[in-house]
Protein backbone atom coordinates (compact mmCIF):
# COMPACT_ATOMS: atom_id res chain seq x y z
CA UNK A 1 0.00 0.00 0.00
CA UNK A 2 1.40 3.27 -0.79
CA UNK A 3 1.69 6.22 1.01
CA UNK A 4 -0.91 8.06 -1.19
CA UNK A 5 -3.33 5.71 -0.74
CA UNK A 6 -2.72 5.75 3.30
CA UNK A 7 -2.92 9.79 3.20
CA UNK A 8 -6.85 9.36 0.87
CA UNK A 9 -8.11 6.94 3.66
CA UNK A 10 -6.84 9.11 6.20
CA UNK A 11 -8.84 12.20 4.68
CA UNK A 12 -11.58 10.20 4.54
CA UNK A 13 -12.10 9.44 0.71
CA UNK A 14 -11.93 5.69 1.11
CA UNK A 15 -14.07 4.82 -1.60
CA UNK A 16 -12.02 7.40 -4.25
CA UNK A 17 -9.39 4.14 -3.71
CA UNK A 18 -11.03 1.52 -4.80
CA UNK A 19 -12.22 0.26 -1.17
CA UNK A 20 -15.78 -1.65 -0.98
CA UNK A 21 -18.80 0.15 0.26
CA UNK A 22 -19.20 -1.99 2.86
CA UNK A 23 -15.23 -1.29 4.37
CA UNK A 24 -16.34 2.80 4.25
CA UNK A 25 -19.51 2.01 6.12
CA UNK A 26 -17.71 -0.04 9.14
CA UNK A 27 -15.31 2.36 9.05
CA UNK A 28 -17.81 5.14 9.25
CA UNK A 29 -19.82 3.56 11.80
CA UNK A 30 -16.74 3.30 13.55
CA UNK A 31 -15.74 6.67 14.50
CA UNK A 32 -19.13 7.57 15.09
CA UNK A 33 -19.27 5.24 17.71
CA UNK A 34 -16.31 6.84 19.15
CA UNK A 35 -17.15 9.93 18.60
CA UNK A 36 -20.14 9.50 20.91
CA UNK A 37 -18.25 7.37 23.23
CA UNK A 38 -16.19 10.03 23.74
CA UNK A 39 -18.83 12.34 24.32
CA UNK A 40 -20.60 9.83 27.07
CA UNK A 41 -17.18 10.39 28.63
CA UNK A 42 -17.42 14.12 28.74
CA UNK A 43 -20.55 14.19 30.48
CA UNK A 44 -19.05 11.97 33.07
CA UNK A 45 -16.06 14.25 33.86
CA UNK A 46 -18.06 17.50 33.52
CA UNK A 47 -20.24 16.15 36.09
CA UNK A 48 -17.30 15.53 38.23
CA UNK A 49 -15.54 18.96 37.49
CA UNK A 50 -18.72 20.95 37.86
CA UNK A 51 -20.70 19.23 40.52
CA UNK A 52 -24.07 18.97 38.69
CA UNK A 53 -26.36 18.47 41.78
CA UNK A 54 -28.61 16.00 39.15
CA UNK A 55 -25.59 13.83 38.92
CA UNK A 56 -24.10 14.07 42.51
CA UNK A 57 -24.95 10.07 42.89
CA UNK A 58 -21.99 9.28 40.36
CA UNK A 59 -19.42 10.54 43.13
CA UNK A 60 -20.41 7.90 45.52
CA UNK A 61 -18.05 5.14 43.94
CA UNK A 62 -17.05 3.33 40.78
CA UNK A 63 -19.63 1.12 40.47
CA UNK A 64 -22.13 4.16 40.13
CA UNK A 65 -19.66 5.69 37.69
CA UNK A 66 -19.72 2.35 35.61
CA UNK A 67 -23.53 2.18 35.62
CA UNK A 68 -23.84 5.50 34.72
CA UNK A 69 -21.45 5.27 31.75
CA UNK A 70 -23.23 1.78 30.40
CA UNK A 71 -27.01 3.50 30.72
CA UNK A 72 -25.43 6.41 28.68
CA UNK A 73 -24.07 3.80 26.31
CA UNK A 74 -25.79 1.05 26.15
CA UNK A 75 -29.09 2.86 26.66
CA UNK A 76 -28.15 4.92 23.35
CA UNK A 77 -27.47 1.90 21.36
CA UNK A 78 -31.13 0.43 23.36
CA UNK A 79 -32.93 3.26 22.04
CA UNK A 80 -31.54 4.06 18.62
CA UNK A 81 -32.29 0.27 17.62
CA UNK A 82 -35.92 0.51 18.95
CA UNK A 83 -36.06 3.66 17.26
CA UNK A 84 -34.94 2.43 14.12
CA UNK A 85 -36.94 -1.03 13.63
CA UNK A 86 -40.27 1.85 14.47
CA UNK A 87 -39.03 3.74 11.78
CA UNK A 88 -38.50 1.60 8.88
CA UNK A 89 -41.96 -0.08 10.20
CA UNK A 90 -43.17 3.25 9.43
CA UNK A 91 -41.49 3.91 6.13
CA UNK A 92 -42.42 0.02 4.76
CA UNK A 93 -46.45 1.09 5.24
CA UNK A 94 -45.68 4.34 3.21
CA UNK A 95 -43.94 2.85 0.08
CA UNK A 96 -43.90 5.25 -2.90
CA UNK A 97 -44.38 8.26 -0.69
CA UNK A 98 -41.44 10.19 -1.17
CA UNK A 99 -42.08 13.39 0.89
CA UNK A 100 -44.01 11.23 3.59
CA UNK A 101 -40.55 9.09 3.90
CA UNK A 102 -38.73 11.60 3.87
CA UNK A 103 -40.57 13.35 7.02
CA UNK A 104 -41.19 10.26 8.77
CA UNK A 105 -36.89 10.34 8.57
CA UNK A 106 -35.70 13.77 9.73
CA UNK A 107 -38.74 13.55 12.23
CA UNK A 108 -37.40 10.52 13.25
CA UNK A 109 -33.26 12.05 13.73
CA UNK A 110 -34.48 14.80 15.64
CA UNK A 111 -37.02 12.67 18.07
CA UNK A 112 -34.61 10.20 18.34
CA UNK A 113 -31.99 12.47 19.59
CA UNK A 114 -34.64 14.36 21.53
CA UNK A 115 -36.58 11.58 23.18
CA UNK A 116 -33.12 10.00 24.82
CA UNK A 117 -31.46 12.88 25.65
CA UNK A 118 -34.30 14.65 27.72
CA UNK A 119 -34.41 14.12 30.95
CA UNK A 120 -38.56 14.81 31.23
CA UNK A 121 -39.28 12.02 29.35
CA UNK A 122 -37.06 9.90 31.48
CA UNK A 123 -34.71 8.19 29.12
CA UNK A 124 -31.39 10.13 29.86
CA UNK A 125 -29.05 8.06 27.81
CA UNK A 126 -26.90 9.05 24.81
CA UNK A 127 -28.53 10.51 21.67
CA UNK A 128 -25.41 10.58 19.65
CA UNK A 129 -25.18 7.29 20.25
CA UNK A 130 -29.38 6.36 19.72
CA UNK A 131 -28.82 8.65 16.22
CA UNK A 132 -26.25 7.15 14.65
CA UNK A 133 -27.74 3.37 15.83
CA UNK A 134 -30.92 5.12 13.85
CA UNK A 135 -28.94 5.65 11.09
CA UNK A 136 -27.30 2.30 11.06
CA UNK A 137 -30.66 0.32 11.29
CA UNK A 138 -32.27 2.54 8.41
CA UNK A 139 -28.83 2.20 6.41
CA UNK A 140 -29.59 -2.07 6.87
CA UNK A 141 -33.24 -1.69 5.96
CA UNK A 142 -32.58 0.72 3.07
CA UNK A 143 -34.29 -2.03 0.82
CA UNK A 144 -37.86 -0.16 2.60
CA UNK A 145 -37.14 3.02 1.38
CA UNK A 146 -38.52 3.75 -2.18
CA UNK A 147 -36.43 3.94 -4.92
CA UNK A 148 -37.47 8.06 -5.64
CA UNK A 149 -36.04 9.00 -2.15
CA UNK A 150 -32.96 6.95 -2.24
CA UNK A 151 -30.74 9.85 -4.11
Amino acid sequence: MSLGRVACMCNGQLCDTGASKRLATLIEAESLFNDGTAFVFFLIWKDFLVGVERCEYIRRNAGEVTRFLFKLSLGGVSFGLAAGFITVCWIANSINQPTIETSITLASAYFTFWVSESEDVGAHVSGVLAVVTLGLVMSKYKSYISIGVKG
